[in-house]
């Protein structure tokens, strides 16, 4: 039986070396008197409690105190330490029960995440690349999910172990006679090669560039509901390290004037910020960050809607990059006709320019995959005031993915959808309920091939 387990037998041996100790103090002090207190703690009809709360009381009332030595302290200390068994070896904060395996930080009961089949290792549904659309089919499903490394090819080492194991080999080499002819094969084998194999499972490709594939690299951006920047500071760092994004347009930001760039992006991320919060209202806000080596400039801020608007040039291409958040309240027709007519002064000052424009605009209603509307939550006249300005500019709405919910309301407008190579929703980042959605913009336009006629002549 352990002696954790039972507190009074725990107690009651402290009290034989207290009692031990404490007579030889006695004795040496000349006090009679404790002799008596002291015979109460060896009869037989007292409960361990009564012993202890008479030595408790002993030690109070007694008139002449004993000075204990610091050689009597550190032996107590020592001998109740041995006791009640609490020495730690290794003292420290406890261990991550699940850590994640990409962020090495704890996978909670309230955040998404999920396991690996083969080797049980856990990780964030961010830190995987997994959205919600997906988290949830594979939840309600029995289909298995592996991680990087289960998934990763095997590489077989059996070539270099028989190399190694020719080489290792204690047992001498057998002759082989054919008729009048003997050869043996213990020969010297440092220099054996065995060469390029004859076929391979994998051939070589073929690579054949052109002049339009040269330097065909993706603009990626990222758009961002934040719901509160200052919060997700942690998370941040390790979604860009992650996805490793060009372009970030946030919405629902909810910062003052007086925080600084540097305190949500510091300089080791490597991006410019613009943004526009709100002054009387700290719970919006819109920023557009880039790559330092993009040279992001602001070129206009709404001062009535939720809008900022910013400047990049890659080789000869301009783009004109325009963050939007439309509050859910915002439902009149003055501020809709307002926002509408400064989208359509941006396109028409810049027409030659590559017009990206992202953010959350509470649209629930239409289904942009088929410019219809097909609910009533908000009023008709905004539904088609927002379908005709994507008519007007020339635009094509991209993401027909879900952001939060059943609804699509992180939307992606763009003057170039053929520019467009993907368009993908992500996990959404920390606490935040929507969804963030990725988008890679290429350089060259993604023609279709033409397909092969034959003509007969």
């Amino acid at each position: 039986m352990a002696l954790s387990s039972n507190p009074v037998l725990v107690l009651q041996i402290i009290l034989i070396i207290q009692v031990v100790r404490y007579n030889t103090q006695i004795a040496e002090h000349h006090a009679p008197d404790q002799t008596n207190h002291i015979s109460l703690l060896h009869k037989d009809n007292c409960h361990p409690y009564t012993g202890i709360f008479l030595w408790c009381r002993v030690n109070k009332i007694h008139r002449y105190p004993i000075k204990f030595s610091e050689t009597y302290n550190s032996s107590l200390y020592r001998t109740l330490l041995l006791v009640i068994a609490g020495i730690e070896l290794n003292p420290g904060p406890s261990q991550i029960k699940y850590p994640c395996g990409t962020c090495t930080k704890a996978c909670k009961w309230g955040e998404k995440a999920l396991a690996c089949d083969e080797c049980d290792t856990w990780y964030h549904a961010t830190c995987a690349g997994i959205n919600t659309q997906e988290y949830s089919k594979l939840a309600n499903t029995s289909v298995s999910w592996y991680c990087m490394v289960c998934n990763a090819p095997n590489h077989t080492t059996v070539l270099y172990d028989l190399i190694d194991s020719a080489h290792s080999n204690t047992f001498s080499m057998l002759s082989i006679s054919d008729g009048n002819k003997s050869s043996s094969i213990n020969q010297d084998d440092s220099n054996i090669s065995l060469g390029d194999p004859l076929a391979a499972s994998s051939p070589k490709r073929v690579t054949q560039t052109t002049p339009g594939n040269k330097n065909k690299k993706a603009l990626r951006t990222l758009i961002i509901n934040f719901q509160s920047i200052k919060n997700k500071r942690t998370e941040l760092p390790i979604l860009i390290e992650t996805a490793n994004p060009d372009i970030i347009i946030g919405t629902e930001t909810w910062l003052s004037n007086n925080i600084g760039n540097r305190e949500i992006f510091p300089p080791e991320l490597g991006y410019d910020v613009i943004r526009r919060d709100r002054e009387k209202d700290p719970h919006e806000g819109v920023p557009i960050a880039a790559k330092n080596d993009l040279e992001l400039s602001q070129v206009s801020i709404n001062k009535e809607a939720e809008m900022i608007t910013g400047k990049i040039k890659i080789g000869t291409k301009q783009y004109i990059i325009t963050s939007f958040y439309r509050p859910p309240n915002k439902t009149d027709n003055k501020y809709v006709e307002r926002t509408i007519t400064e989208i359509h002064n941006l396109r028409n000052n810049n027409k030659r320019s590559i017009f990206p424009l992202g953010g959350d605009f509470n649209l629930p209603d239409i289904d942009w995959g088929k410019n219809k509307i097909k609910g009533n939550q908000l009023p008709q006249t905004i539904n088609r005031a927002f379908l005709q300005m994507s008519a007007d500019l020339s635009t094509q709405q991209i993401n027909n993915n879900t952001t939060r919910g059943n609804n699509n309301l992180d939307l992606m407008f763009t003057s170039h959808p053929g520019n467009i190579d993907r368009c993908k929703t992500l996990q959404p980042i920390g606490n935040s309920d929507h969804d963030i959605v990725l988008v890679d913009i290429t350089a060259n336009v993604n023609k279709p091939k033409p397909t092969k006629r034959k003509i007969n002549l």
